[in-house]
């Protein structure tokens, strides 16, 4: 299991409806082990880290989300949509 470490990258610029709302830009990166991190650095296997918004003003919501599904793969974004 890996673990993950968010941290603060910065303010992100939402469009809600007709209101403008500030959210949080997340760097989210693999906390790999000393020794399994200079393995996959040996391989080429380390993982990419992933950049996630998350509105953080009442309670914490996912926005969005950009990052690869497997390693070395394109980068997807995952957001909310609305159905209607």
């Amino acid at each position: 299991m890996i673990q993950l470490e968010l941290e603060p990258a910065g303010d992100q610029k939402l469009q809600l409806g007709e209101q403008e709302a500030h959210a949080t830009l997340f760097a989210v990166r693999p906390k790999l082990g000393t020794l399994l991190g200079l393995a996959a650095r040996m391989l080429g296997k380390k993982p990419s880290s992933y950049e996630c918004v998350i509105w953080t003003k009442d309670v914490p919501a996912f926005i969005r989300c950009d990052g690869p599904l497997r390693l070395n793969g394109p980068v997807y974004r995952f957001e909310l949509i609305n159905f209607r």
